[in-house]
């Protein structure tokens, strides 16, 4: 098993790694998440926090407010509260 092109580059950055064997391809549910969607929500929600984890594109990551890291992630996204104080889910 090979880590797909966003979560091999995200390794390789953080260890430093060079000679990985990468996957050129991605999931197709983190492929899906576009920065560019990213940014017009964040200016829609200015208070939201945006958690991403390693398997997000590169440009979704750089927007980030939480270290994208499963565990942090679980743990903390149930103790913020929403911005706008509703929940929504993108589907």
């Amino acid at each position: 098993m090979l880590p797909d092109l966003n979560l091999g580059t995200y390794v390789q950055q953080q260890t430093g790694r060079k000679n990985m064997k990468i996957w050129q391809g991605a999931c197709i549910v983190h492929a899906t998440f576009a920065a560019r969607k990213l940014i017009w929500a964040r200016a829609a929600h200015p208070n939201a926090l945006v958690a991403a984890h390693p398997e997000c594109p590169p440009n979704v990551l750089v927007h980030r407010d939480l270290k994208p890291d499963n565990i942090i992630v679980q743990r903390t996204s149930p103790a913020i509260p929403p911005a706008d104080g509703r929940l929504t889910r993108q589907t």
